[in-house]
């Protein structure tokens, strides 16, 4: 009997099925507005992860640092588990000051910055969304 192929393509198969998808999270985009240049990127660990989300428990979070002359702003994006969840996250999340956030799909994004306004945050935050995830202009 030949059936050591079959069985061979056949755990291949689920083995391609059980792992873990790659990262999910678009690429960040290297600039925003031509005038925001992003300085790092980084997967910060689980266990740091913000006391208000961990009930929602993200699937994946990267952050970016974006500098624009002396300001700077930390893009915190976290992948939920379906776009519902990602859009509660939104909905539980406590506006302080320095922080805005959107929702798209899967993601959950929060940009933060002790230097900016709310009104520059809510404008950078509209440009990263356009041009990352390619949404248009709000």
């Amino acid at each position: 009997m030949r059936l050591a192929p079959v069985a061979a393509v056949t755990v291949t198969m689920l083995t391609a099925c059980i792992r873990t998808p790659a990262s999910r999270i678009p690429e960040l985009p290297e600039q925003v507005a031509i005038v925001w240049k992003r300085t790092g990127i980084e997967r910060p660990a689980p266990d740091s992860l913000p006391q208000a989300l961990r009930a929602a428990a993200p699937v994946e979070w990267m952050r970016a640092g974006y500098q624009s002359h002396a300001s700077v702003v930390l893009v915190d994006v976290f992948r939920m588990r379906s776009p519902a969840a990602a859009l509660e996250a939104r909905q539980r999340w406590k506006h302080e000051p320095g922080s805005v956030a959107f929702h798209h799909r899967d993601l959950f994004v929060v940009c933060s910055s002790p230097m900016e306004t709310t009104q520059g945050l809510a404008e950078f935050s509209a440009k990263l969304e356009a041009e990352w995830l390619g949404t248009g202009s709000r």
